[in-house]
């Protein structure tokens, strides 16, 4: 049987709920996803990763009707690359440099955000999970993640400037 029909066959188990189905998936996978994460040098524990992975593939093969067996590979090599192409931006807080004023403006920050905005941001900032896990599921568009990432950096950074005088 080719590949990419195996594939489909699969995805359509694991939507109907045959655990079996995602397992059957997931050590067909992982050869695969193991070498595309030690092809990028992680450091760290590689089953812990090579595991995270395959849930997060999984998971968003349940939640997309769109991805048929020859998309897998596709939302494989996509979150890889999200989850470990990730670099600090100029504006992010060294993880030593945070001091009441810091905490302060995130809490009142977070404070002005509805339920549904603050767990995008959980999600995107301190899971490191892509926004195409989540977005779908918290009925936003990558637009309205766009707009609530440059709110809530805006009213961060003006309040951060506000209690420390300093401009960050």
């Amino acid at each position: 049987m080719p590949v990419a029909r195996e594939l489909t066959r699969l995805v359509e188990l694991i939507r109907s709920g045959n655990v079996s189905a995602a397992e059957e998936l997931k050590r067909l996978l992982q050869p695969g996803v193991r070498f595309l994460i030690g092809r990028r040098h992680i450091a760290g524990d590689m089953e812990a990763e090579v595991h995270w992975v395959l849930d997060a593939a999984l998971h968003r093969m349940e939640s997309d009707p769109g991805i048929d067996g020859a998309g897998v590979p596709r939302v494989v090599r996509q979150i890889i690359q999200q989850r470990y192409a990730r670099k600090p931006q100029s504006n992010e807080i060294p993880a030593g440099d945070v001091s009441a004023g810091v905490v302060e403006a995130v809490q009142a920050t977070l404070g002005l955000l509805t339920p549904i905005e603050r767990e995008a941001l959980r999600r995107s900032y301190i899971l490191g999970e892509g926004p195409e896990l989540f977005l779908h599921k918290l009925q936003m568009t990558p637009a309205d993640f766009a707009s609530l990432r440059v709110r809530a950096r805006a009213e961060f950074h003006s309040r951060r400037t506000a209690s420390t005088g300093n401009v960050a």
